[in-house]
């Protein structure tokens, strides 16, 4: 009898053992073959401004190992020797390599289908993902949905107002500061060292739904504080010149056909009868006190003049911060520096009268939106769009604070704005709306301040 059990246990522990080899050997074949499996997000990518011929891509790696990349459209290949890849990475953490991509079509003589959507493969010796994306003609480039205070921290709530947005298939998308809180939590006396800034950057953008979609929607930056590195900081940054090497290290904003670049890191989008000039709002700032001091600096202003000549009759200017603002105790343009923004209103004024110019300001920053009329300018509007997910400001204490110019407000909501170039619209979204605007805005019918 005593036998028998012993038997009858040697037996199970033969087949537990077998059932654990098994388990075992299945164990290491998924771990060995995982990197074939499709979607996984070893690589965080984002597709740059984009027109007919010309695209661009920053793909960040979790190793420093090479990439391979194949563009095709069906059975179409676009020749490796049109895909031009630089490799940049730093002293901070070496094991992420930032992989700057550009894609030149302008002397192809192969015809693609701009309608249809192309694929790109990238794959190391590990692993491999595939994303899609479009090559839109800037013609057809209409809706733009506008972005800012990008609060990575706030983890649910980025996830599904991504997602909803996405759904939305906007043209392009404009993150227009707060794109990166580097500062987040802390309180820094000179602002965030070099080591932080490469860091936030890097878990910003492996944390954000935005940059693990396998949709690709071309993306523009520009920067406010918080992405800057320094909390309300300016030109006396120490950091300055790292954090602009940083902010160039992660964006992809040049196009050979459409941009040009300006000081520090401002730059302008000109197609299809229309320019978008992008502010540095903090390189050349001087203190937030001195109220004859520049917002953006003598040299950024120069240029910003040399920009409107020949300029399309359609013109968008872009700041991480409000240009309006003198009402309230927050960064702006007029709160701040006073005296160089009545200069800017008479620049602003002879272009739209003289020059017959239509012109709209775009903001973000304040963590409410709202849309301003611009007083004694007719027909000048801005467009504050803020928070997508960060902190929220109550509506009671906007519903307190008076501002003259202000058409409509939206507090106490995780929102972002979609402007249609074309019938001169913006719509805007909030995390409860999902894909459905809240309010729609014909800006030819906004009233104007005597």
């Amino acid at each position: 009898m005593q036998l028998k059990i012993n038997l009858m246990t040697l037996i199970k522990q033969l087949i537990y053992c077998r059932k654990q080899f098994l388990f075992s050997l299945i164990f290491l074949f998924t771990l060995s073959s995982c990197s074939l499996i499709k979607g996984e997000k070893h690589f965080k990518v984002m597709q740059g401004v984009t027109s007919k011929k010309f695209t661009s891509f920053n793909i960040i790696s979790d190793t420093d190992e090479d990439i391979s990349l194949k563009i095709s459209q069906g059975i179409k290949l676009i020749p490796n020797s049109l895909i031009k890849i630089e490799k940049i990475s730093n002293n901070f953490i070496p094991a992420n390599l930032i992989n700057k991509v550009s894609v030149n079509l302008r002397n192809l003589d192969t015809e693609f289908n701009h309608d249809e959507e192309f694929t790109l493969e990238i794959k190391s010796s590990k692993f491999k993902e595939v994303k899609s994306f479009y090559l839109k003609d800037i013609t057809d480039q209409k809706n733009m949905a506008i972005t800012s205070c990008m609060n990575d921290h706030y983890e649910k709530e980025q996830r599904t107002i991504w997602s909803n947005l996405l759904k939305l298939s906007p043209d392009m998308i404009f993150m227009i500061g707060d794109n990166s809180y580097v500062d987040h939590g802390l309180k820094l006396e000179n602002g965030s060292a070099p080591e932080l800034l490469w860091k936030r950057y890097l878990e910003t953008r492996e944390n954000l739904k935005i940059f693990n979609s396998n949709k690709l929607i071309p993306i523009a930056m520009i920067w406010d504080d918080h992405d800057y590195g320094f909390n309300n900081g300016g030109k006396d940054y120490i950091h300055k010149e790292e954090a602009t090497k940083v902010f160039k290290a992660f964006s992809q904003n040049e196009n050979l056909e459409l941009t040009n670049n300006g000081p520090g890191i401002a730059w302008s989008l000109t197609g299809n009868k229309r320019k978008f000039i992008f502010f540095d709002n903090r390189s050349f700032r001087d203190n937030d006190d001195k109220k004859d001091g520049f917002h953006f600096g003598r040299e950024q202003m120069n240029w910003f003049k040399n920009e409107l000549k020949d300029s399309p009759d359609k013109l968008y200017l872009v700041s991480g911060d409000q240009f309006q603002g003198a009402y309230h105790r927050f960064e702006s343009f007029e709160g701040n520096h006073p005296e160089k923004f009545i200069k800017f209103k008479k620049t602003l004024r002879s272009l739209s009268a003289n020059k017959g110019k239509n012109i709209t300001l775009i903001s973000g920053d304040r963590h409410i939106s709202e849309i301003q009329s611009v007083k004694d300018l007719a027909n000048i509007f801005e467009i504050t769009s803020s928070p997508i997910h960060s902190s929220l400001v109550a509506k009671e204490l906007v519903n307190k604070s008076e501002n003259p110019n202000r058409s409509w407000v939206l507090a106490g909501e995780h929102n972002y704005a979609i402007l249609n170039t074309k019938k001169d619209t913006v719509n805007f979204y909030s995390l409860k709306s999902q894909t459905n605007s809240i309010k729609e805005f014909k800006l030819a019918e906004l009233p104007d301040l005597d």
